[in-house]
C-alpha cells in the first residue's frame, strides 16, 4: 500500500492539540500529519470530545505497536469507510471496518493496531472517550441494563477487549448535528458539548439495553421487516398529514399489533414517536433556512396547535422555536 506524505484536512476550523500531554494514546505515534485530523476537547475530568475529519490523496496506512489501554470510546460514524486490526492479548485479533450510519462502543487493553484509509475518501468521526470510573459514577450502580462483558469494564477490570457495532438512530443524529454546529464560545461551549457527549453515551446505552431486550423478542420474518421500513418511509414522506395507525398498517399489509410491535423493535420507538422526532427534525431545518416564520413551519410539519408545537420543540431542544429563530436571525444580522 502507498504511504501517503502529507494529509487534507477537510473544515478544519481551529488548532488541534495545544496542549500535547493529552492526546489520545491511540494515535500519539502517529504521523503528525495525520494527528492533525483529530480536534480533542477536554470536557470535564475522565471525559473528552474528539472529532476526526480528514482526507488523503492517497491509500494511507498507520499503524501502532504500543497501544495502550484507553478508555471506553463511544464511536460515531460520519463519513468514510477505514479498516482496522487489532492484536491484543494472547495474541488475538480483531477486524472491522467503519462505514457511515455506523456505532462503535470500544474498550481496548494493551495491543497493536492498524488502520487502513483510501485514497479520496472524506473520513468524519465523532467520538466520545469516558474513563470507566465517570461512566460508573453516572450509571449510578444500575448495571442491569448493560451486558455483563461491559458492566466488569466499568467495574473497573482493564483485561477484557470489548466491541459493540450499532446504527446511527434519529436521535443520535440529531445531537452529532447539535455538537457540530455548537452555537456557543468559551465555558458555554464546554459546557454545552459536555451534555452533549453524555446524551450520547444515553442514547448508545439505551441502544444496547434495546438490542439485549430485542435478542428476547418474537422473530421477524424478512417480508416483516420490509414492511415495516416501508411504513417508516411512508410517515417521512407525509410529516403533514401522517396516515393513521390503523391507517398505515393497512397500507404496507400487516396488522396495527404487528406494526406497533415490529416498529419499535427495529427503530427502538414508537410509531408516534418516530414521527414526531422527524417532525421536529424537519422543522429546526426550516427555522434554519429563516424563510418561514414559526406559525408557517409548525404548519407545514403538520403541527395545527402553535402552543402545542412551541412546547414539544422546547422538550426535544430546549428552547422555544420562536427563540431558535430570533438567534438565528441575529446571526445572520
Amino acid at each position: 500500500m502507498n504511504q501517503k506524505k502529507s494529509i487534507e484536512i477537510v473544515n478544519e476550523t481551529q488548532p488541534l492539540f495545544s496542549d500535547y500531554s493529552i492526546i489520545p494514546e491511540a494515535i500519539k505515534d502517529w504521523p503528525e500529519l495525520f494527528r492533525k485530523g483529530f480536534q480533542l476537547i477536554p470536557l470535564c475530568p475522565g471525559l473528552t470530545l474528539l472529532i476526526v475529519n480528514f482526507q488523503f490523496q492517497e491509500n494511507f496506512m498507520v499503524k501502532s505497536d504500543q497501544l495502550e489501554r484507553s478508555p471506553l470510546e463511544f464511536s460515531f460514524y460520519i463519513k468514510g469507510t477505514t479498516k482496522h486490526k487489532i492484536t491484543y492479548g494472547l495474541d488475538q485479533r480483531d477486524e472491522y471496518a467503519t462505514s457511515p450510519g455506523k456505532t462503535g462502543l470500544w474498550f481496548v487493553p494493551r495491543a497493536k493496531c492498524t488502520i487502513e484509509c483510501l485514497a479520496q475518501q472524506p473520513v468524519r468521526w465523532v467520538i466520545v472517550r469516558i474513563e470507566p470510573w465517570l461512566l460508573n459514577t453516572l450509571l449510578e450502580g444500575q448495571f442491569d441494563q448493560i451486558p455483563a462483558n461491559l458492566r466488569v469494564i466499568v467495574e473497573g477490570s482493564d483485561k477484557n477487549y470489548y466491541k459493540h457495532i450499532g446504527r446511527i438512530t434519529a436521535s443520535i443524529q440529531m445531537t452529532i448535528h447539535q455538537i457540530l454546529n455548537c452555537p456557543y464560545n468559551g465555558p458555554a461551549k464546554r459546557m454545552y458539548l459536555e451534555s452533549k457527549a453524555i446524551e450520547l453515551i444515553s442514547h448508545q446505552l439505551a441502544q444496547l439495553a434495546f438490542a439485549e431486550r430485542r435478542s428476547k423478542m418474537p422473530f421477524l420474518r424478512p417480508d416483516d421487516i420490509e414492511r415495516i421500513h416501508e411504513a417508516r418511509d411512508i410517515l417521512i414522506h407525509n410529516l403533514e398529514n401522517p396516515p393513521s395507525l390503523l391507517g398505515l398498517a393497512l397500507r404496507v399489509g400487516l396488522n396495527d399489533t404487528k406494526l406497533k410491535r415490529g416498529f419499535r423493535q427495529i427503530f427502538g420507538t414508537t410509531v408516534f414517536g418516530y414521527l414526531q422526532l422527524k417532525r421536529l427534525e424537519r422543522a429546526r431545518s426550516l427555522l434554519e433556512e429563516r424563510n418561514m416564520n414559526v406559525s408557517e413551519v409548525a404548519a407545514t410539519v403538520g403541527y395545527s396547535s402553535l402552543s402545542h408545537f412551541a412546547k414539544v420543540f422546547k422538550q426535544h431542544f430546549g428552547t422555544k422555536p420562536s427563540f431558535y429563530l430570533s438567534e438565528l436571525l441575529n446571526k445572520a444580522d
